[in-house]
């Protein structure tokens, strides 16, 4: 995605200051989410500014990195640091039942939910008349 974005490790390396590996989680599926989730922020931001990935500005970089961490923490898709480290899905209180969400489970929501959020779109919509999109 470097060749492509080139910004991409600067964002990635906030996104993990910001996202710490919690306990339990394993490095290789932690690192999966995450390059996951900066990749499809980066698609959608792009889509919806009508913007090239490999163009969109430097000051978007800081709009980027926060719906990342939104994505992230909404959906917790990262595991918690405390209990047995799986993301809880589910909890029933008759006869006490918990379900676990699996790494598939999370690329399978993460690629289906619009991470353009409306709390972005005002700032995204400034960049996509900037490039000249008439939307």
């Amino acid at each position: 995605m470097e060749d492509l974005f080139p910004r991409y490790a600067k964002i990635k390396d906030r996104v993990l200051k910001l996202n710490p590996l919690p306990d339990g989680q394993e490095q290789v599926d932690y690192d999966l989410i995450i390059d996951y989730a900066i990749e499809k922020v980066l698609w959608d931001v792009s889509n919806y500014t009508n913007v090239e990935v490999a163009e969109l500005p430097v000051a978007l970089d800081m709009v980027i990195i926060s719906l990342v961490n939104n994505v992230l923490m909404e959906r917790a898709f990262l595991k918690p640091a405390d209990g047995d480290g799986q993301a809880i899905t589910s909890i029933s209180e008759g006869d006490t039942s918990v379900s676990y969400r699996d790494p598939v489970s999370v690329y399978k929501t993460l690629s289906g939910i619009d991470t353009v959020t409306s709390d972005y779109r005002s700032q995204l919509n400034n960049f996509g008349w900037w490039f000249g999109d008439a939307s």
